[in-house]
């Protein structure tokens, strides 16, 4: 992962010596990204009990989950493919998250199925096409 791809308010898991291990993670809200060059990078994150500096290599995505989605505020609707919907704005119309067989997410936009990895991959796609930050607890 790089930091390009981090916006401030997404969230990332820290790791230990460039590995990610869901047991040792520390998960973490971008506060700051510090790019000194390209081979010092490092993410200023808030942590839950603590504020803390993520380093190159050693911050990863957070695995997007259904767990996450209701963290975001999404509703489980019950289709044949199951879906996950947020109104967002004023407006009734509500982004959709489907989720594969294999348990993997997508958002269909314009006819495209775009693939949803990571929390914050998602973070930033609700992003570009509500113009709101997608935040715990599901407000905004």
């Amino acid at each position: 992962m790089k930091a390009t791809e981090l916006r401030i308010g997404n969230y990332i898991t820290s790791g230990v010596n460039g590995i990610f291990n869901k047991d040792l993670m520390n998960t973490g809200r971008v506060l700051e990204i510090g790019l000194i060059d390209k081979k010092f990078e490092q993410i200023y994150c808030e942590c839950e009990e603590s504020f803390e500096w993520f380093f190159k290599d050693n911050y990863f995505g957070i695995p997007l989950t259904e767990e996450w989605l209701f963290k975001f505020g999404f509703r489980k609707h019950p289709n044949d493919i199951p879906t996950y919907a947020k109104s967002f704005g004023n407006s009734e119309y509500a982004f959709c998250i489907y989720q594969y067989a294999d348990s993997s997410f997508y958002a269909q936009i314009i006819g495209k199925k775009i693939m949803l990895n990571s929390v914050h991959q998602l973070q930033n796609l609700y992003f570009a096409i509500a113009g709101e930050e997608l935040t715990q607890g599901g407000n905004k």
